[in-house]
C-alpha cells in the first residue's frame, strides 16, 4: 500500500556515451527528454537499444515519453517513467520513405 506524493516532472535529462563526429573526441553526450503536456502536439518517442548484439532496429524498442515521476517508499526515491510502447509494422523500412514504420 502506498501512502504519500508522487512528484511529477515534466523532462529528464539522459546522459550516454556516443563517439561520434556530433558528441566530439570524448563521446559523451547528453539530451533532454521533454513530457510537458503543453508542449508540442505529440508525445516525445525515443529508440532505445535492448540488445547490443542484434543489428540495427532488430535491437531496439521505440517508445513515446508520457510521464516522468517520482515517489517515497521507505526513506527511498524511485524515479520512473512511464511509456507507450511502439512495434514496428513490417520487416523492413518502408520502400518509400526508407525509414521504420511503427505503431502502438
Amino acid at each position: 500500500e502506498f501512502e504519500g506524493r508522487v512528484l511529477v516532472y515534466h523532462s529528464a535529462v539522459a546522459q550516454f556515451y556516443a563517439a561520434s563526429d556530433i558528441c566530439g573526441a570524448g563521446g559523451m553526450y547528453q539530451e533532454c527528454i521533454c513530457s510537458n503536456l503543453n508542449w508540442h502536439s505529440e508525445d516525445a518517442c525515443y529508440a532505445t537499444e535492448v540488445n547490443a548484439n542484434m543489428c540495427g532496429m532488430w535491437g531496439m524498442v521505440v517508445g513515446c515519453v508520457k510521464l516522468f515521476f517520482l515517489f517515497l517508499s521507505g526513506g527511498k526515491k524511485y524515479p520512473c517513467a512511464l511509456i507507450k510502447w511502439l512495434v514496428l509494422v513490417d520487416n523492413a523500412p518502408d520502400e518509400v520513405t526508407g525509414m521504420w514504420v511503427v505503431k502502438p
